[in-house]
């Protein structure tokens, strides 16, 4: 692997690599602040240590969380912040209470919407083995699919038609 002769440091592609994202992404995390590197060489090549993946894999991990790049930017504002522990920790509660409440709401959204392909899929299975002698929508084919669908079209067929 890519760690410098003599010491512990990876170059920001060996870096990339081992956390499973691009240099460019890399670059863009320092511009916001997430991960800095740990030192340059002397060609001024970004130099980054175990600390920085580890840093590096946590800002992953709250990005697969759902956590938005701003998001976790102002929990590592919160965190940095003078004060008591406590208020630091409610503050950053808060943030994470919002987020998981948005992240419930998109997981109920996405429910739905597989609902609703799935019973599309269920018609659709239907309509492929019809044995009708053309090819483009007909009145015959509404009324099939209205009487499968009890009459409520799943939203994807009305779309199509």
């Amino acid at each position: 692997m890519g760690r410098i002769a003599g010491t512990n440091l990876l170059r920001i592609g060996d870096l990339a690599r081992l956390a499973g994202v691009t240099p460019r992404t890399l670059r863009y995390y320092e511009s916001l602040g997430l991960i800095q590197p740990h030192a340059r060489s002397s060609g001024k090549y970004r130099l980054y240590s175990n600390e920085q993946l580890t840093r590096l894999r946590s800002v992953l991990a709250l990005k697969r969380a759902g956590l938005e790049l701003e998001e976790i930017c102002e929990c590592r504002r919160l965190a940095r912040q003078p004060g008591a522990a406590r208020d630091v920790a409610r503050d950053l509660r808060s943030l994470l209470e919002r987020r998981t409440r948005l992240v419930r709401n998109r997981i109920a959204e996405l429910k739905e919407s597989l609902a609703e392909l799935n019973r599309t899929r269920v018609i659709l299975d239907v309509c492929c083995r019809c044995e009708g002698s053309k090819l483009e929508m007909t009145t015959q084919c509404l009324e099939c699919w209205n009487q499968r669908s009890g009459a409520a079209l799943p939203a994807a067929i009305e779309a199509l038609i």
